[in-house]
């Protein structure tokens, strides 16, 4: 057997390994109705969030929900924590990780069951920001995480499964948060909210094959920043948003030239949720603070609607199944519900309360494939 053959036979049995041990400790399967329905998934509590003295929190019990689109469904588990939100597993589904945001505690649970299948504390002094992605090509689980300790951002590389830690790099920044592997680039795009001394806002690009950082783009000059979050349109635009003022929602188009989107006031308060729309050239934001949903037109960095909502946090796309027509789910945390937003020929044509128990504080709104 060559080396390359050697090689390529232990990816696919770690692959395989991983897979059994997955479905041995699943625990009972088919809670949900697996089959071409559409899920959203959102983690949600109903209490508040202790900090301690350090700056890490300690949440409290939270849930998971999943929203089957076709028959209005909600299926929730119990949490011990609060994740901040939602990530599948790509090599199997049914099994999705949720984290803490600057919180210690983070899971991997099987969806289909609400079964916990393992659990993990970060290191001490670290503490999670709520997002991670996965590195097929590596079988691993990067994590976006921040040492209280040494004042310092970390992407952490964990094992998929038991979520042990097996390495970190500088995430070039503080407090990283959002945080994304692009395949195609073999990089790791990570969002670095935090801005103090040397370190900026910023959007860096790391190799995590060669545990650098490749590119770095500044979002801001000074101290201002809190760009939490970003989100890739399918032609390769690049939305990043800031969560708290005075920063502006910037584009990075395909050329990496950065221009900003015009505010819909000058009194807004930062945004949470991004959603680019289906066969269109529109990217929708929420305001939690400010009550309110915007549409740009991320081409021509023009503003096409807005609509006033209670504490608009997560937002997804759902199939609306009629041609011109975009249908989106927005959450509120006020009053733990959901609004159905729809629009037609850029004009947002209607905004009503979506009939489910479905809905809370969580961040985040996730599309979940079976």
């Amino acid at each position: 057997m060559s080396f390359l053959d050697r090689r390529l036979f232990l990816k696919l049995t770690t692959f395989t390994l991983l897979a059994r041990q997955l479905e041995a400790l699943a625990g009972p399967l088919k809670v949900l109705n697996k089959s071409t329905d559409e899920f959203i998934g959102l983690t949600s509590t109903h209490k508040i969030i202790y900090e301690r003295p350090e700056g890490i929190y300690t949440t409290p019990p939270g849930n998971i929900q999943l929203l089957n689109i076709s028959s209005g469904k909600v299926h929730k588990y119990s949490l011990p924590f609060f994740g901040h939100q939602i990530d599948q597993l790509p090599e199997k589904p049914d099994f999705g990780y949720t984290f803490e945001q600057y919180g210690r505690q983070g899971a991997l649970v099987n969806l289909t069951s609400g079964n916990i299948i393992n659990s993990i504390e970060a290191r001490k002094g670290n503490a999670f920001m709520g997002h991670c992605t996965f590195i097929k090509e590596k079988n691993w689980l990067i994590t976006s995480e921040h040492n209280y300790v040494k004042k310092r951002g970390e992407i952490v590389i964990r094992d998929p499964f038991t979520l042990k830690e097996i390495d970190w790099i500088h995430s070039s920044g503080l407090f990283p948060h959002d945080c994304l592997y692009i395949p195609e680039l073999k990089k790791v795009y990570v969002a670095n909210t935090g801005a103090h001394g040397k370190y900026k806002s910023n959007i860096a690009q790391i190799d995590p094959y060669k545990k650098n950082k490749t590119v770095t783009i500044p979002l801001v000059d000074g101290k201002l920043g809190h760009y939490a979050h970003f989100k890739f349109s399918k032609d390769n635009w690049l939305v990043v948003v800031p969560r708290k003022p005075p920063g502006r929602p910037i584009l990075i188009n395909p050329e990496n030239k950065p221009m900003t989107l015009p505010e819909p006031s000058e009194k807004v308060k930062g945004i949470l949720g991004i959603e680019f729309l289906k066969d269109t050239d529109l990217v929708a934001v929420t305001y939690p603070e400010n009550n309110l949903l915007h549409i740009w037109n991320y081409k021509t960095q023009k503003s096409i609607a807005s609509c006033n909502l209670i504490g608009p946090r997560g937002i997804a796309e759902i199939d609306s199944n009629i041609k011109g027509q975009n249908t989106l789910l927005v959450t509120s945390e006020p009053d733990m519900l959901t609004y159905k937003v729809v629009l037609k020929n850029n004009k947002i044509i209607s905004a009503i309360k979506y009939d489910t128990d479905f809905g809370g504080k969580g961040a985040h709104l996730v599309k979940l494939i079976f």
